[in-house]
C-alpha cells in the first residue's frame, strides 16, 4: 500500500514503551484501503519489523492486540498518541 500524503487523509499512531532500559516502538498508519504496522525492539532480529494489513479494521486490532502483549510482558507505554515534530 503505498499512501500519497495529498490524495489521503491516513490515521497515524504511535507507542513508546519501556522495559529493562530499552526502548521500543509500535506504530500504525491506516487509510481507507488497508494499514501498516511497524515494530521496532532493538532486541529483535531484525530489530525492525512491518506488517500489512489488508483493511484498517485489522491493522488496528493487531495494533491493539500488540500493545496489549506488550503490557502483560512488563513494557511501561510512555506515550500513545500521534507522532511529535520539533
Amino acid at each position: 500500500m503505498e499512501i500519497a500524503m495529498n490524495d489521503l487523509s491516513p490515521n497515524v499512531r504511535v507507542a513508546l514503551m519501556s522495559k529493562n532500559e530499552v526502548i521500543a516502538l509500535i506504530g500504525i498508519i491506516t487509510d481507507t484501503e488497508g494499514g501498516v504496522l511497524t515494530r521496532v525492539d532493538p532486541r529483535a532480529t531484525p530489530p525492525i519489523a512491518t506488517s500489512r494489513c489488508d483493511t484498517p479494521a485489522r491493522a488496528r486490532r493487531l495494533f491493539n492486540r500488540s500493545l496489549r502483549s506488550s503490557i502483560e510482558n512488563g513494557w511501561q507505554i510512555f506515550y500513545d498518541g500521534i507522532p511529535l515534530e520539533g
